[in-house]
């Protein structure tokens, strides 16, 4: 079982089912990761990826599961980033996972103009507010997306590795950012040997 399964027992009516199923899932976090996701719901993500699932369906669900297992303990606990030009976390503390998928607060839709060094930007600033220790940041930062936008938003990589040298400014262990294309669409962002970044 994999957390798109429970988006789709949702989709085919079942809610309480779909709770229990992604309340039952395993940790697949290794070494204390924390990750943090920049989930897309363009309409594009709407495409088929294997059978009946869809990209939208693995984007979503990632970002409730990854946003759920860094523990309620966490200041970033239930938040994940949306594909919008003025970045804000998408909070879904106090739903279900069922609700949440259903909420058009949580999941609207949006696909602005994501710009990747203010999410870090944003990240940074809210653990600064938070007073944010180490052991709760993100270790990554995953971008879920088909990759079908304009690529002006991401920023190069010497430019996103600028917003990752204020994390160490601050007192913060850098983030991965891992860019993971979720269809076979040709093209990436950045080159698999960036530092910091992966595919």
């Amino acid at each position: 079982l994999f957390p798109h399964d429970c988006i789709r027992t949702a989709k085919n009516g079942d809610a309480d089912m779909a709770d229990l199923q992604f309340e039952a899932l395993p940790n697949y976090m290794e070494n204390d990761q924390r990750i943090m996701v920049l989930c897309d719901t363009s309409g594009s993500m709407q495409s088929p990826i294997a059978g009946s699932i869809h990209a939208i369906d693995v984007s979503m669900s990632l970002a409730l599961y990854c946003s759920d297992r860094l523990g309620k303990d966490n200041p970033f606990y239930r938040k994940f980033l949306g594909f919008e030009s003025e970045t804000h976390f998408k909070d879904w503390t106090g739903m279900s996972f069922s609700e949440a998928i259903g909420n058009h607060n949580v999941f609207d839709g949006a696909c602005g103009g994501t710009n990747i060094g203010k999410a870090l930007d944003y990240i940074l600033g809210h653990a600064k507010v938070r007073r944010v220790k180490q052991i709760q940041m993100p270790t990554a930062l995953l971008i879920i997306s088909d990759m079908q936008f304009h690529p002006g938003g991401w920023g190069s990589g010497s430019e996103v590795s600028r917003h990752l040298d204020a994390w160490e400014q601050a007192g913060y262990e850098r983030p991965v950012v891992i860019y993971w294309n979720i269809s076979p669409y040709s093209g990436s962002p950045e080159r698999s040997t960036q530092k910091d970044m992966a595919l």
